[in-house]
């Protein structure tokens, strides 16, 4: 386990610290700046700075030593990710142990947790796709009756408007949303609200007229999931940026000037 505070290092291992194993799988910090570290064949082991307390399989309750995945709710309880032996709930005193497998497979591993703004367990498995979790009910989304793209996965993460995005083994990162995923982009205007972009739905080129001794430096073109798909450098008080080559539908225009970003929606036809 090492540590930095910008300027030096800090090294713990099982020869100077409490530490009882050199493979570090997981770390997470509570608000009292305790660290809680998961090893592999180490069980669970908390930091709180000076001292160091470990549990495994031959002084406590949980059921493995494998620990590849710590989560922190509400300060105070653990979620704790092993391998082989599924999700554990740790609440300082008792051990509760959720089998993560499904009816046609064995596998048991959990590999990464995360609690969203209702305090539901979303839970990265290996084998099993993604579980959440509620504390009573476990549902299991797989390729088998989802849009996951693989039932190996290794990370999940969840941003401001809930979409879980799940990091699996070979087939990149599938998005999820109970609530479908957002598809558009929310025009913004931040400073330089002074230009004129025309014609605006377009064909084949887009105008952008800069008023008030504006100056554009430059534009770039994004679909709805925030890709840039085209780019230029303009340096004219009047320019365009040619837009045939874009499929039909609806875009963003990021343009940069010297009295700050515009955000724009825009909206290409089908092409003549």
């Amino acid at each position: 386990l090492a540590s930095f505070d910008g300027t030096d290092w800090s090294i713990y291992n099982v020869n100077n610290s409490g530490l009882p194993n050199f493979k570090v799988m997981s770390v997470s910090v509570d608000e009292q700046n305790t660290k809680w570290i998961g090893t592999w064949s180490g069980g669970l082991t908390k930091f709180d700075g000076t001292n160091w307390t470990s549990w495994n399989t031959t002084n406590s309750d949980i059921p493995a030593n494998d620990v590849a995945s710590i989560t922190i709710e509400n300060n105070s309880s653990i979620w704790i990710g092993t391998n082989y032996n599924g999700l554990v709930y740790f609440d300082g005193n008792n051990w509760t142990n959720y089998h993560v497998g499904s009816p046609d497979n064995n596998y048991n591993n959990v590999n990464d947790i995360t609690i969203d703004q209702n305090g539901i367990a979303w839970i990265a498995t290996y084998g099993n796709g993604i579980a959440s979790f509620d504390g009573t009910n476990m549902t299991f989304y797989k390729t088998s009756n989802s849009g996951l793209s693989s039932d190996f996965t290794y990370t999940i993460a969840i941003d401001n408007d809930g979409t879980k995005w799940i990091g699996t083994l070979s087939n990149g990162v599938s998005l999820f949303n109970e609530n479908g995923i957002p598809v558009s982009i929310p025009e913004k205007m931040k400073t330089a609200d002074n230009l004129i972009l025309y014609p605006n739905p377009a064909n084949n080129f887009l105008n952008i007229d800069a008023q008030h001794d504006t100056k554009i430096f430059s534009v770039d073109i994004l679909n709805v999931q925030g890709k840039v798909l085209l780019s230029r450098q303009l340096d004219e008080r009047q320019n365009n940026i040619q837009i045939n080559s874009l499929p039909a539908g609806i875009y963003i225009a990021k343009i940069h000037t010297d009295k700050g970003l515009v955000m724009r929606k825009i909206i290409k036809l089908l092409d003549n």
